[in-house]
């Protein structure tokens, strides 16, 4: 984690990760395609994966949040590293206002 927290802050339960986006005025509807593929990947390759959803702010359709939940520190490494995260992350950078915002969440 690039926060500076050792591992044993994280415990050996659950972990949840909030994920802020702002996506850029014109984007949407390419953020929408893409994580919407993403997403269901996600959801179904990933059995450290507990929970993973993608909503929006009302009113505000260009920021979005990433609730996320995975079964251990390890599972939601295991996401980084997957080959379907590394290659959503290289096409982020174009569809984003902003760096994302991660928060982190133990059980």
């Amino acid at each position: 984690m690039s926060d500076g927290r050792g591992s044993e802050d994280f415990g050996e339960g659950a972990i949840t990760i909030l994920t802020h986006l702002k996506v850029e005025p014109g984007k949407l509807d390419r953020f929408d395609q893409l994580f919407a593929l993403y997403a269901a990947d996600v959801r179904t390759s990933e059995p450290g994966c507990l929970h993973y959803d993608v909503v929006r702010a009302a009113g505000a359709r260009e920021s979005v949040l990433i609730i996320a939940k995975y079964a251990s520190l390890d599972a939601y490494k295991d996401h980084v590293e997957a080959s379907h995260t590394v290659s959503i992350l290289k096409i982020l950078d174009d569809l984003l206002d902003a760096h994302p915002e991660l928060e982190i969440y133990v059980d």
